[in-house]
């Protein structure tokens, strides 16, 4: 039996749940779950948790910098963490 593909696109942004370590697993699940069945998900999401879990990260540069609204990174979390000029990297690498 082939599963529908629903091709939608879901959008979240600052997943403040995700701090509460059962409702993290649960969202994640969903999301994953939603992926599965053929949608994208876009994340916008600072938690480490939430980063390491993507299939692909598109690091957009921090505050007033000067790689603000710039991609500076992307990715898959292991291939992200190779750049040498995201924060994100930085700090995934010792995560990871």
């Amino acid at each position: 039996m082939k599963e529908k593909r629903n091709n939608r696109l879901y959008y979240l942004m600052n997943l403040q749940l995700v701090y509460i370590s059962m409702m993290f697993l649960k969202v994640i699940n969903i999301l994953k779950r939603l992926v599965k069945k053929g949608n994208s998900v876009f994340v916008i999401e600072h938690n480490l948790n939430v980063i390491s879990q993507a299939d692909y990260i598109i690091d957009m540069g921090i505050q007033g910098g000067k790689y603000r609204g710039n991609i500076i990174a992307e990715g898959t979390p292991r291939k992200v963490i190779e750049s040498k000029d995201s924060l994100t990297a930085s700090v995934l690498r010792e995560y990871l």
